[in-house]
């Protein structure tokens, strides 16, 4: 992403953004009347929202959250096929389930 800051949606009343400090999410809220302000709804740790998508998509979906080496190889392969990190790595686990159950 490359920046600090994520806006997540704007309306005319406000503006809810979340924030990275220091390993940390910090979810804001920026009122943009009548007074302009901002208000800090809940801070917590990467993990912690890796944590709550598992949680939230329960039976519906698969969530994968890698880190260190892997992450930085599979970055630097998927660039070097021209594909995103997430198509990268979709492909490799069809790839190994296909392989896996072939006869």
């Amino acid at each position: 992403m490359g920046s600090d800051r994520f806006v997540i949606d704007t309306s005319e009343e406000n503006t809810s953004w979340v924030e990275l400090q220091e390993n940390q999410i910090a979810l804001h809220r920026t009122s943009h009347q009548p007074d302009p302000g901002d208000e800090v709804l809940f801070v917590c740790d990467v993990d912690t929202v890796h944590n709550i998508l598992s949680w939230a998509t329960q039976e519906q979906a698969v969530t994968a959250y890698m880190t260190g080496p892997m992450a930085h190889q599979i970055r630097e392969h998927s660039k070097e096929l021209g594909m995103t990190p997430e198509m990268f790595v979709w492909h490799a686990v069809k790839v190994f389930i296909e392989t896996g159950t072939s006869p």
